[in-house]
């Protein structure tokens, strides 16, 4: 018979801040890297810290709390994140055409893949994208150092300079800004399977990018109606599938998740996409609580997970098998 597994044992690995922070130190989004190496948190001040996943080896306990002998199993391995980075990614703006003033918070943070040792990240506030590149230098310098020949050698003393290393450290460049696109405030970036696009989202419209193009973006839905009076309800989130570049889902304050194909047509529009999970029974609070805050695909891009105010739901539906 097999033994019993262990349960799983929970704890608090990280404290951002101080009892007495203010609200302006407080975490806005989060988000890992696809191997899980690397957690980026981004706060309400612009910043975006960095933490590397460590390894540490811990005895195993028994049921009672008693370590165990070494001879009867290996220690187990704890995961910790430990600091790595933090860069200032935006600043406070200010919007001279609605004359208001963008706050520089993080909206989303999204790992791109990574192809070096380099790490490459898109990040956002309500207005202006940026693609971070962070890289780990060491300092190189050259010192001569002096050689002196034997006499058998019959040759003058000649300096060669070797190279020293210093130590390690990491540094942030911004490459390339998308701004200009979106006159609500951003609350989605997602990148496409292709790795050569990316989507944003704000309340009423989702825009197409490409990752070599910083001063154009197409259109691809737009849910604003002709009278603001009759707008009844927003994009909460967009995620894009992992496997096909052509499908992407969005989900709305109203409780629906809309699946759009791209290869129907290059403009979206409400009528044409998907829709599924139902919104609850009709209330009070029914507005606040139906609303979709934050939606995912999994792995293989055969179920969706949606969370709401009170409840995450993950279903696989039925068009999606058709379409894949």
């Amino acid at each position: 018979m097999k033994e019993p597994k262990e349960p799983r044992e929970w704890r608090l690995t990280r404290i951002f801040g101080a009892d007495d922070t203010n609200d302006e130190d407080s975490v806005s989004t989060v988000d890992f890297d696809r191997k899980g190496e690397f957690l980026a948190a981004g706060d309400r001040q612009g910043r975006v810290v960095l933490f590397k996943k460590t390894l540490q080896q811990t005895p195993t306990k028994t049921n009672g709390g008693k370590k165990k002998s070494s001879g009867s199993k290996s220690p187990g391995t704890l995961i910790d994140y430990q600091y790595y980075h933090e860069f200032k990614s935006h600043a406070a703006e200010f919007d001279c055409f609605k004359t208001v003033e963008v706050e520089p918070k993080i909206n989303r943070v999204k790992f791109l893949p990574r192809s070096s040792t380099d790490l490459a990240i898109l990040t956002t506030n309500d207005r202006t994208i940026k693609l971070w590149k962070v890289t780990e230098k060491r300092p190189r310098s050259f010192v001569k150092e002096n050689h002196s020949p034997t006499q058998e050698e019959g040759a003058l003393d000649v300096d060669i300079p070797h190279a020293v290393y210093g130590d390690p450290f990491v540094t942030a460049n911004c490459r390339k800004l998308y701004n200009n696109a979106h006159a609500f405030a951003i609350n989605s970036i997602s990148l496409f399977s292709d790795q050569e696009t990316f989507l944003s989202a704000d309340d009423l419209r989702i825009n197409l990018w490409n990752m070599g193009i910083t001063n154009q973006s197409f259109n691809i839905l737009d849910i604003k109606p002709a009278d603001m009076q009759q707008l009844s309800e927003v994009i909460t989130c967009a995620e894009c599938h992992p496997l096909d570049c052509s499908l992407f889902a969005y989900a709305t304050s109203s409780g629906y998740v809309h699946l759009v194909d791209l290869r129907a047509r290059a403009c979206c529009e409400k009528s044409t996409a998907k829709e599924f999970f139902e919104p609850c029974a009709s209330s009070f609070f029914s507005e606040i609580l139906s609303s979709v805050s934050d939606m995912k695909f999994s792995r293989d891009g055969r179920y969706i997970v949606t969370r709401s105010f009170l409840q995450m739901k993950a279903r696989a539906p039925c068009f999606l098998w058709c379409t894949l």
